[in-house]
């Protein structure tokens, strides 16, 4: 698609852990020059996850890929300033940090379409950038929860079960690159930049589409089913 073309175009990675890092995967391996920028000495907590190999990451390497890296200390006037040059000519910032840590660092949505009247900000959260639980911060197994996808998951007589894949993280990730390239898209014609926001609560609810249309039409839960279920015949 014209416009979606990512190569050559500068995105900067605020991401960590596992669902910005796969939105920002996904870019660079298509093209985009992605900066990730990490906190000086702590970084990504990614890298202290398993399977390690002399000291490293797999995961860490397998999710930041076809990345460029820095650290920066955005609490310091200095990495602010830099940060800020760095805004300059950037296409894309991607973040998944609790909701109002950039704001609280001096870089809103608004300060940077000041800065880049083009930049495009998507964000992942847990529940979303308002309402009472935006606060919160959210791992993968709390949106299962949440959601009430791990309440139809595994056996009839037995306990709410989390699915295997961390498909919070991944629905999420995802999402949040297709925002990503339709801003971009939207952008090739209009000029102008756009506000992402994409919550994990939000696309597990979506991923449980048939369930809670039962809910919300009959007034009645879906049991858990192990493979098979109401809306078809079990495989």
């Amino acid at each position: 698609m014209e416009g979606c073309n990512t190569a050559g175009q500068n995105r900067l990675d605020l991401t960590q852990a596992y669902s910005g890092p796969f939105c920002t995967m996904n870019l660079a391996d298509h093209g985009a020059e992605v900066i990730k920028i990490e906190t000086p000495e702590k970084g990504d907590q990614a890298r202290g996850w398993g399977p390690m190999e002399n000291g490293y990451s797999g995961y860490y390497a397998y999710i930041n890929r076809n990345k460029k890296g820095i650290t920066l200390n955005l609490k310091t006037e200095e990495g602010k300033q830099i940060f800020t040059e760095l805004l300059k000519t950037a296409d894309v910032v991607c973040e998944n940090y609790k909701v109002g840590v950039l704001e609280r660092l001096g870089f809103s949505y608004e300060k940077m379409k000041a800065i880049n009247p083009g930049i495009i900000y998507g964000s992942i959260s847990g529940f979303g950038l308002s309402g009472d639980l935006a606060s919160r911060p959210a791992y993968d197994i709390v949106a299962q929860a949440m959601s009430g996808m791990m309440s139809v998951t595994g056996f009839p007589d037995g306990a709410p079960c989390k699915i295997g894949p961390s498909i919070g993280d991944n629905y999420t990730g995802a999402y949040l690159c297709m925002g990503v390239l339709m801003a971009l898209y939207e952008r090739e014609k209009t000029g102008a930049g756009r506000r992402i926001d994409v919550a994990m609560m939000d696309n597990l609810v979506l991923r449980d589409g048939k369930l809670c249309g039962g809910i919300y039409d009959c007034g009645k839960n879906t049991p858990q089913s192990r493979q098979s279920g109401p809306f078809y015949c079990p495989l």
